[in-house]
């Protein structure tokens, strides 16, 4: 059974815009009401949709830059009739040259939504407006998603309605605004192939598209669906197959696809823990060979009052790491005000922050939309309601942290005294908890012996329990040099050196050379000969034994040396370097 955890301290929310604090008349001017989710440019400018306000109250594309100013960069409904749409509710691509892309559920030349493109002046061009030959629609109609765009800048997307059977559609429209249907739902009977999509697709490396309808399938909850290239649709897999919809029911949201194939998504309802709707909905993994596994059922927590979350209506969002991000439209520790949460492949589930934690909910309330999440992090979305005015916030969440920091050390080899750094510790952004402290040498001087030994003995890990940072003791251990003496210990073993060898030797042929000729017989003479040889290569044997001469050690190397200090707590991580220097 998968397990919950309850709000951590391990991110901090911060409201990054109310919307509705800019009014012209009786109408927002600023927008209101977001509801899909933003991205975000390589300068850390976010870009969404409103679905109302704006100067002509049918909503609006904005942008957020990173000091929190929004400007409008369009404002709905600016043309006769409204042909250049209105009321978005769907998210927003962005090209390389900084074009943005997205689609308006209603108006446009047939008021049956469009596709629209927005420069980097504010110009919007539609595309394409749907209902463009009559009954039954079988362009589409009513597109309830955002686009996808290939390395051809063909833009893919799905209509709630219309399409051959009335149960919508997959199109693709090309660089020149042509449209092509790719799939037309509800062609089965009974729409055992799907109906009503309304979530966004993906495509694989291989061009495969993949998405979810609301409706149809095997059990009429909707499917999990593929498209290959040629325009064949396979069902992966039909929710509510399971008893009591266990395993989820009305997917209203698009998948996300890991490295090995893996399917991931959500679903409205259905789900092991009964509510008065049928379940507060799953998230889920559909593996390459059509296995579903729930990973999380939400309303697991707090009876009815569904606390872990309910009713997700967003898709997900997955780290480096495999672990999933989204939120729930309602359920929460708040009120019903919904949930951001986080789910690893194992089913682990946390919730990271509860709307309406602040009187009169100007944090917000009710997110409908997904997650971003950019290089530092930090977790970014909206929420339809709340905020300054109750008209809804684009919010972040951003990961507490520490810092770590030491000072530099110098020693001289063998130093007991002075040998320490002092790590300090600094928690950012409400962060607490344990860290465990390492260090380790990573640049030395060329050549180095006998390099220093590190320790945080008892001072690691450190705690942080409030704001205030706390300390630990790095000690640096290093080794004194040394110079042997030699030893020749008297008795036996005594060894003569080879000055001495040679004196002896030097003796012995000159006594056997001054002997009086008429004492010296051939004999003698051949005997003193071999004496003399086996004495010098005695002396020299003695001379190359095991005596103790004795030994000497250099001790640490002088230099400087780079100690680099890592504090780990969970999967946050802060590092630091030391200088130490060994004079």
């Amino acid at each position: 059974m998968a397990n919950s955890a309850q709000g951590t301290a391990r991110y901090e929310y911060g409201n990054l815009y109310s919307f509705c604090t800019v009014i012209s008349g009786q109408n927002c001017a600023d927008g209101y009401l977001p509801g899909a989710g933003v991205i975000q440019d390589a300068a850390g400018n976010l870009y969404g949709t409103t679905a109302y306000g704006g100067t002509n109250n049918a909503g609006t594309v904005f942008k957020l830059d990173s000091t929190g100013q929004e400007s409008v960069l369009y404002s709905f409904c600016s043309a006769a009739n409204c042909a250049d749409g209105s009321y978005p509710k769907t998210g927003l691509i962005r090209d390389a040259a900084g074009i943005l892309y997205g689609t308006t559920s209603q108006n446009g030349a047939n008021n049956k939504g469009l596709v629209f493109k927005l420069d980097s002046t504010g110009k919007e061009s539609v595309l394409y407006s749907f209902y463009s030959g009559g009954p039954p629609y079988v362009d589409g109609q009513y597109p309830a998603s955002g686009l996808i765009q290939d390395a051809a800048d063909n833009l893919y997307g799905t209509t709630a309605e219309g399409g051959a059977n009335n149960g919508g559609t997959v199109f693709k429209l090309d660089s020149t605004g042509a449209e092509t249907v790719l799939y037309s739902f509800c062609s089965a009977t009974n729409c055992g192939n799907g109906s009503n999509p309304r979530a966004s697709l993906i495509q694989d490396a291989a061009g495969n598209l993949y998405g979810t309808t609301v409706l149809g399938g095997a059990n009429n909850n909707g499917i999990v669906f593929k498209l290959d290239t040629a325009g064949r649709e396979t069902v992966l897999y039909s929710f509510c197959s399971a008893a009591n919809c266990a395993d989820g029911s009305y997917p209203e949201t698009g998948l996300i696809q890991d490295s090995a194939g893996n399917l991931y998504g959500t679903t409205n309802v259905g789900g092991a823990n009964n509510t008065a709707q049928g379940g507060a909905g799953v998230v889920f993994k559909l593996d390459n060979t059509g296995h579903e596994t729930v990973l999380y059922s939400f309303c697991a927590v707090g009876g009815n009052n569904c606390t872990d979350g309910a009713y997700p209506q967003a898709g997900l969002l997955q780290d480096a790491a495999g672990t999933l991000y989204g939120t729930t439209y309602s359920g929460g520790a708040n009120g019903a005000a919904g949930v951001v949460f986080e789910v690893d492949t194992s089913g682990n589930y946390t919730v990271l922050y509860s709307f309406c934690a602040v009187s009169g909910c100007t944090d917000g309330q009710f997110p409908l939309s997904g997650l971003i999440q950019d290089a530092a992090g930090n977790l970014y979305g909206t929420t339809t309601s709340g905020g300054a005015t109750g008209n809804g916030t684009v919010f972040q969440l951003a990961p507490t942290t520490f810092t770590v920091g030491g000072t530099a050390v110098t020693v001289s080899p063998g130093a007991t005294s002075g040998n320490t750094s002092t790590i300090t510790l600094t928690p950012n952004g409400g962060f607490t908890g344990s860290v465990t402290l390492t260090a380790a040498i990573t640049s030395s001087p060329t050549g180095a012996q006998d390099p220093p030994t590190l320790s945080f003995g008892g001072t690691s890990p450190a705690s942080i329990t409030g704001t205030s940072a706390v300390t630990a003791t790095l000690t640096v251990a290093t080794t004194a040099p040394t110079t042997g003496a030699l030893a020749y210990p008297a008795g036996a073993g005594t060894r003569w050196s080879a000055g001495g060898a040679t004196l002896a030797f030097g003796m012995f042929f000159g006594i056997g050379i001054y002997l009086p000729a008429r004492r010296r017989s051939w004999r003698m003479r051949l005997g003193l000969l071999a004496l003399l040889v086996i004495l010098a290569v005695g002396l020299l044997s003695c001379s190359n034994g095991s005596g103790n001469r004795g030994t000497s050690n250099p001790g640490t190397t002088p230099g400087a040396y780079t100690v680099t200090v890592t504090g780990t707590s969970g999967s946050t991580t802060a590092t630091t370097t030391v200088t130490l220097t060994v004079q």
